[in-house]
């Protein structure tokens, strides 16, 4: 998986694979990452790929990374995990723990009552 990273993207030197849980129960329960509830983690992060289920440590799961890669800094593992990638190890680290902020303030907000999600327009002005 991580190759494929690397075989995909020449600015990518390195790349993180975790296991958050906030961020991963988003995909047992099948809800997209919450790009939109807070400006920094769309404008900061961007959007974050969520690829297939795949077994890990097999081919699988290495294809279905193949794709989002070429566009994506930040993909979830449905069932699994996370990778994140970089042109240095700090960002692919901050783009962890920014999707996982994120997850995790989703979590907590819904917890609260209904999520207003920020303006996108807003973003791009």
């Amino acid at each position: 998986m991580h190759m494929e990273a690397y075989r995909q993207r020449e600015d990518i030197a390195s790349v993180l694979h975790a296991h958050p849980p906030y961020s991963t129960a988003l995909t047992l329960a099948g809800i997209p990452f919450p790009e939109n509830i807070v400006p920094e983690i769309l404008a900061l992060l961007g959007e974050v790929a969520t690829a297939p289920d795949a077994v890990p440590g097999t081919q699988d799961l290495a294809k279905s990374i193949s794709e989002p890669i070429k566009t994506h800094d930040a993909i979830l593992l449905s069932n699994h995990g996370s990778l994140t990638a970089g042109r240095i190890l700090e960002q692919a680290l901050i783009a962890l723990e920014r999707m996982e902020f994120a997850a995790q303030l989703y979590y907590l907000a819904n917890n609260l009552g209904k999520i207003i999600p920020c303006l996108k327009q807003r973003l791009n002005a």
